[in-house]
């Protein structure tokens, strides 16, 4: 299953950074509030929220994080930074990021865990986490616990990698069986342009051949076929997907059963 301590992060009630400066260029060092970083730290607790097929992310009560407006308007960078909780068993949660320039609102949702990145131009931006750390779910923490997550406000891009800001909205892998498929929604209002499809077996004795697993882009209602294509032989593995595009299925066409899942990614 991929729930771990590195998943989504989220903030409950804490102290706000808010800022009604202006963020412009300054020659002078000191005079600019960008020469810092703009930051918050929110105390979070584990909950048991358990998950939406209405929009493909788990239900949660948003809790506002780092707050700023009146920003030069540019491209600004946000980082995450979580202190886990004591018994070492984990959390999961998201962050709903509203990048806002000129009164239009960009909304954008990722997972959040220590060194999560996402960039994007904005004049202001809010910041808000929930957490969906599904706690008495099998497989995932019995009790609540509390933890907190610091979210950093930077002008400038994030560093050019192979991997997109992310968003993962199933906290466990799906099981399919031998000739069986699934689906998956792509979130709503969330900035997904791509979909990595992981697979594996529940044993490593049973390997996946590379064209065990397929899986396909969908319109609403798997009305037609966007694109298919072999996510075991996928390199990078991430795959671009159509605007119309509402759902991710994977087929399994081994002998036996396969573990998937879908890791969603995020403009920015």
């Amino acid at each position: 299953m991929l729930f771990r301590g590195m998943l989504l992060i989220v903030t409950a009630c804490s102290p706000t950074y808010y800022t009604n400066e202006y963020i412009a260029d300054t020659d002078e060092v000191g005079e600019n509030p960008m020469d810092r970083t703009l930051s918050a730290l929110s105390n979070m607790v584990r909950t048991t929220a358990q998950g939406s097929a209405a929009n493909g992310l788990p239900l949660g009560n948003p809790v506002t994080s780092l707050q700023a407006d009146k920003m030069e308007p540019n491209v600004y960078t946000l980082q995450f930074t979580v202190i886990p909780p004591g018994d070492g068993k984990g959390f999961a949660a998201y962050a709903i990021v509203n990048w806002k320039v000129s009164g239009q609102q960009i909304t954008r949702k990722v997972s959040v865990f220590s060194g999560s990145v996402i960039s994007g131009v904005a004049e202001a931006v809010d910041v808000k986490i929930v957490d969906v750390s599904q706690i008495g779910v099998p497989g995932f923490p019995t009790t609540p616990q509390a933890y907190q997550v610091g979210a950093s406000l930077s002008k400038g891009s994030r560093a050019t990698t192979m991997q997109p800001a992310t968003l993962v909205t199933e906290l466990q892998t799906v099981s399919i069986p031998a000739g069986g498929s699934t689906v998956f929604q792509v979130p709503e209002d969330a900035g997904v342009i791509s979909a990595l499809v992981t697979a594996s077996r529940a044993g490593l004795a049973l390997p996946i051949t590379p064209t065990d697993i397929a899986a396909v882009q969908l319109t609403q209602g798997s009305a037609a076929v966007l694109n298919t294509w072999f996510p075991v032989i996928q390199v990078p593995g991430w795959m671009p997907l159509f605007g119309d595009t509402v759902l991710i299925g994977v087929s399994n066409d081994g002998a036996h059963s396969a573990l998937v899942n879908v890791i969603w990614g995020i403009e920015g």
